[in-house]
């Protein structure tokens, strides 16, 4: 073993000269080296370092045919070891008490303490949005009021999932970040399941207001829901305003988004080879809401002022829900209902806006494996 060894290294410094002037670095396939094993052979290594110098003599006017030079190209660091015969016999103690310990190799597996494996995977829908109605909170320098029953419209952006409404190159993916998607990451493990998810709801709508004089002569305002929001295509619905009168909008669209995590108990309802697999799975989630307002005040063929949110966190929400799903070999598609109830405060011009926002939505979309350990049998 030792001569086998000696003619190893012999091979591979001779070899090494051709190597490096060539090419300057070395391509190692495969390396399989017994670090205990190596630190036994320290006398052979002593040896060895005579048939090194009889192979590399030592050249001050051609620095590249020594074998130290060569490893000052791969390991510049070595050199700067004050004491290397030290370095050498500290790292050498240590590789045999780990020997001696017979420490075990590192396992990364992703299985639970029983063996079961888990699974990720990804799933994305298209989703519908509910909006209950609330009351809304303003605090500003022009408006000062609380409006009671604010109803939000839903803005799906579901146009960019129909090809003929692309109007740039870029519009082709747009269906992805535009539309109010649902994008969530499952970690499954039996009948356990976790969920990292990302929610792009978008809610908004006008009011405007009515000034009337009560019965003690005193001024009286009221705030108006301007009608068929969407009915017409348009973005806002400024033109169901009367002319001369005031206008509010609150357009929290601007990468709007929830996030959450979640657990839910996975039930199958069955599970064949041919037929595929049904599972039904009620879940809970609670997270964060995050987004960048929009508010503005219109005065009918006048003009509006407007202010923009930085983005930011607007609040905390939870979600209580449940999803079917089938599944046919790693893809499947399913359909999610969810409730969720949040708290909101945004700005609104130069102050803010406060609600509750309960909302439930619908999802349905598609999932597919990302990464599932295959099972070995015994």
């Amino acid at each position: 073993m030792k001569k086998a060894f000696s003619l190893f290294v012999l091979l591979l410094s001779c070899s090494s000269q051709f190597a490096f002037s060539e090419s300057s670095k070395i391509d190692i396939q495969e390396m399989n080296i017994d670090l205990a094993e190596f630190c036994r052979e320290q006398e052979v290594l002593d040896q060895n370092s005579i048939l090194l110098n009889e192979c590399h003599p030592s050249d001050p006017t051609n620095p590249s045919q020594s074998l130290k030079e060569h490893l000052n190209v791969v390991a510049p660091f070595l050199t700067s070891l004050e004491s290397p015969d030290l370095a050498k016999k500290q790292a050498c103690k240590r590789i045999m008490d780990l020997a001696l310990e017979k420490v075990n190799p590192i396992d990364i597996s992703l299985k639970d303490d029983k063996g079961n494996p888990w699974k990720i995977r990804f799933h994305f829908g298209f989703t519908r949005t509910n909006i209950r109605p609330t009351d809304v909170k303003i605090q500003s320098g022009l408006v000062n009021t609380t409006i009671k029953g604010f109803e939000f419209d839903e803005r799906t952006s579901d146009s960019y999932y129909n090809p003929k409404n692309w109007r740039a190159p870029q519009d082709a993916l747009r269906w992805i970040d535009e539309p109010s998607n649902t994008f969530t990451i499952s970690i499954e493990n039996k009948k356990n399941a976790f969920y990292i998810t990302a929610f792009h709801p978008k809610f908004l709508k006008t009011y405007y207001e009515i000034k009337e004089k009560g019965n003690d002569g005193k001024e009286q305002v009221s705030y108006v829901p301007t009608s068929n929001y969407l009915s017409n295509g348009d973005d806002h619905s400024y033109n169901s305003i009367p002319d001369g009168q005031a206008g509010i909008e609150i357009k929290n669209t601007h990468l709007l988004m929830n996030y959450q995590i979640g657990y839910g108990r996975k039930f199958t309802i069955f599970d064949t080879k041919k037929a595929g697999k049904l599972s039904y799975t009620p879940h809970v989630d609670a997270g964060v809401t995050i987004g960048g307002a929009r508010s503005i005040y219109i005065v009918k063929s006048e003009g509006w002022r407007e202010h923009s949110d930085k983005l930011g966190v607007q609040g905390f929400n939870q979600s209580i829900g449940h999803r079917l799903e089938y599944q046919k070999g790693r893809v499947g598609v399913f359909v999610d209902q969810k409730y969720t109830t949040s708290k909101i405060k945004h700005s609104f011009l130069d102050g803010q806006a406060s609600y509750n926002l309960d909302y439930s939505t619908i999802a349905l979309g598609v999932s597919i494996d990302l990464y599932t350990p295959k099972i070995k049998k015994k």
